[in-house]
């Protein structure tokens, strides 16, 4: 009786430790590449292409993102782990739009100006962080629309 308890205990434990992780579409940073491609594919996305880098890949992928239809998401793995997602969308007409959903979802957001200079302002960026890491958006009328979910902190001494 007490090692089923136990057992219950441990299960439910391991799924609430789980469900705090940073997702993307439902599916984990930090998971398999597998397992994370299966659940975009579940969703509607379909592969493009893959780059190949050191000391990873990209894979790349069309599909539905939040109202974005036919955007291009980004999967970076290294390590066989996917550690960051990118969405990239041509239109910034939105940003303010996804912005007030992603405070809901995250938390109030920080939020700065990007300065290049060389090619002089470029556009505005906004985060969230999170327990395991970090949520972006960067948009720019020219470049269009990011949002990139992170793995770990960027502002921990390494």
């Amino acid at each position: 009786m007490i090692k089923k308890l136990f057992f219950v205990l441990f299960l439910l434990v391991s799924i609430n430790i789980c469900t705090h992780g940073l997702t993307f579409m439902g599916a984990a940073l930090g998971s398999s590449p597998t397992s994370f491609t299966n659940i975009l594919k579940s969703k509607g996305c379909y592969y493009v292409t893959t780059n190949y880098g050191s000391p990873g890949y990209t894979e790349y992928y069309k599909g539905k993102y939040w109202q974005f239809t036919n955007a291009t998401i980004a999967l970076c793995v290294a390590h066989n782990r996917v550690e960051s997602v990118h969405v990239e969308w041509e239109y910034t007409s939105s940003a303010t739009q996804l912005i007030a959903e992603l405070d809901k979802k995250y938390g109030r957001h920080t939020s700065k100006d990007n300065y290049d200079p060389v090619l002089g302002y470029v556009g505005q960026v906004c985060t969230w962080y999170v327990s395991d890491g970090y949520v972006q958006l960067f948009w720019d009328k020219s470049i269009g629309l990011i949002v990139s979910y992170y793995l770990g902190n960027p502002n921990s001494d390494l």
